[in-house]
């Protein structure tokens, strides 16, 4: 028997088809579950910047008194960061750019709520808001899918 016989007999090629196709298939999952986790973290992040952002919108409607305390100073720092790990996360510069935009508009209803402008004038400039964060929301999972 030849060298060649051996290596094209039937259960030679059966081992080295299942060793091969092990490979394969643990690569293909290894790949898969990367990109699933992927995945779960941008869905997780997108979930805390929304909720950050609602949290937000509470604030400014509540009681004055948290729009100058130590809680609006948090929430407003985290989410000047989240909008800065958004351009890294999304690999789009956009969707960091957009959320900086909701924040400083959302900068300034609050400078309108402290000087205790027309609360028109801050309802007109929430509904700009509104509008941007939706812009910034469908960006966000655009990307997701």
């Amino acid at each position: 028997m030849s060298f060649w016989d051996i290596v094209n007999s039937p259960v030679i090629l059966t081992l080295v088809t299942l060793i091969w196709g092990s490979l394969v298939a643990s690569w293909v999952t290894a790949l898969w579950q990367k990109r699933s986790h992927h995945h779960e973290v941008k869905l997780k992040y997108a979930q805390e910047v929304t909720s950050a952002y609602q949290e937000y919108i509470r604030m400014i409607r509540s009681n004055l008194d948290r729009l100058s305390g130590k809680d609006f100073d948090d929430l407003h720092s985290h989410m000047v960061s989240q909008a800065r790990i958004a351009g890294f996360l999304f690999r789009d510069k956009r969707i960091g750019q957009s959320w900086q935009t909701v924040i400083d508009k959302l900068a300034s209803v609050r400078a309108l709520r402290v000087e205790g402008r027309d609360p028109t004038l801050i309802e007109r400039k929430l509904r700009e808001v509104y509008e941007e964060a939706d812009k910034a929301v469908e960006g966000m999972f655009k990307k997701l899918v």
